[in-house]
């Protein structure tokens, strides 16, 4: 049996990755938030351009939101956005 190999089929799609940076943790992380609290530290696993690492970050101040993505791009926009927001209590990391 091959080994299956996996891929990421949105890699360098453009329109994608521009409707990602909206994503925010208000929406699609509304499920959580009622579980979240401040002082927390928090995971984001495949965090992508940051923005709901971002809002969760806000939400756990003076805690910490870490994102963590493979891809470097990823990690890059997340850390651009987080220096423009103002953020301190984020990183993000690629693995």
């Amino acid at each position: 049996m091959r080994p299956v190999l996996e891929s990421y089929s949105q890699e360098s799609n453009p329109d994608f990755e521009n409707i990602m940076v909206l994503r925010t943790v208000a929406i699609e992380g509304a499920f959580l938030k009622p579980h979240i609290k401040s002082c927390m530290n928090v995971l984001d696993v495949g965090c992508g351009p940051g923005s709901i690492t971002l809002g969760l970050a806000e939400i756990v101040s003076p805690g910490e939101a870490i994102g963590i993505d493979l891809r470097p791009s990823q990690v890059e926009k997340a850390e651009t956005l987080r220096s423009v927001r103002g953020i301190k209590n984020a990183r993000s990391v690629s693995v």
